[in-house]
């Protein structure tokens, strides 16, 4: 059976290097630490889901968030929203953005790995 695909997109590469150390047994992970082409991305790589950091360097994640769900390939794609600030604006703003879900940093490889399995369910 083939793997579900992931891609992270986090400016911290710490992050990054943390997530697909959680998760590369049991999906394919692909990581980004800037956002320029989205598009181009989401097509060449065609995630199951997306984790996207909220504050990411010449991009606000919801921005981003809305501007996949413009893509009619991708408008269903589900997308974990991350952030280490805000709680209660991502809370009250993560599903007027089309995300699925959130992840609060810092987390632990057991709460990702519950996140992105519940959001698939939700899913399917």
């Amino acid at each position: 059976m083939e793997k579900r695909r992931i891609l992270a997109i986090d400016d911290d590469l710490t992050v990054l290097k943390f997530i697909e150390s959680a998760l590369r047994s049991a999906y394919e992970i692909s990581t980004l630490s800037f956002c320029h082409d989205i598009q181009n991305t989401l097509e060449s790589f065609r995630p199951d889901l997306l984790l996207l950091d909220l504050k990411l360097p010449n991009n606000d994640g919801y921005e981003l968030c809305q501007q996949i769900r413009e893509y009619r390939n991708f408008d269903s794609i589900p997308v974990i929203l991350m952030t280490g600030v805000d709680l209660n604006a991502i809370r009250n703003n993560y599903s007027k953005v089309g995300a699925s879900d959130y992840l609060l940093k810092p987390f632990d490889a057991d709460s990702l790995i519950s996140k992105i399995s519940s959001t698939f369910n939700s899913v399917n």
